[in-house]
């Protein structure tokens, strides 16, 4: 979706993503670091640009560029997406970092955030690769409770993997919510 959401915190701010942010997009999705637990993508900015104009046709997908405050540096993407207005439910996802990227806390803040005190959401939920350890463990160390398996879920190349769905309530979200600012803090004075 177009949209002119754009939200700070100490270090990092996200705002919309863009048809010039196609080629950062690529850099990200194709760098082998990254890419091991995400689907193959095209290397083709015009396939890029292809994805991002039919994204911007969707009612419920929001789409994001991760930029350092200071130089607006980019370093990284994430979206909520799968919005279902009705249920109050949505899933977020799609994020990627710059290998050293610090902005993994204030990222998954600002999107708590978005999603509860802007869209005023009461379920958000992430599925990571169960195999992406370092993720599964950042996921873990925000102090979410409700975690479950999915057996199979993602099919990476014809091959059956699990998921790790780590969900957030109106409830929860408070909680999550201190304890990343928290660690924004520590994160801030070591900057």
């Amino acid at each position: 979706m177009k949209h002119n959401f754009t939200l700070y915190e100490k270090s990092f701010k996200i705002r919309p993503i863009n048809n010039q942010d196609a080629e950062f997009c690529l850099t990200l999705r194709n760098n082998p670091v990254l890419n091991s637990f995400l689907n193959s993508t095209s290397t083709k900015v015009e396939d890029q640009i292809n994805w991002l104009e039919k994204y911007y046709e969707k009612d419920n997908d929001f789409y994001f560029v991760i930029e350092k405050l200071k130089d607006n540096t980019k370093e990284g993407l994430i979206a909520l997406y799968d919005i279902d207005f009705e249920n109050k439910t949505a899933e977020w996802g799609r994020w990627i970092l710059m290998p050293g990227s610090l902005a993994a806390v204030e990222s998954a803040l600002m999107i708590y955030k978005f999603a509860f005190h802007h869209m005023n959401l009461e379920k958000i939920y992430s599925r990571t690769v169960s195999l992406n350890e370092k993720t599964v463990s950042f996921h873990d160390s925000c102090g979410i409770i409700e975690k479950k398996i999915l057996k199979n879920y993602f099919n990476f190349n014809g091959n059956l993997v699990n998921s790790i769905q780590h969900t957030v309530t109106k409830d929860t979200v408070d909680d999550v919510i201190f304890k990343l600012e928290n660690l924004s803090k520590l994160l801030f004075r070591k900057s």
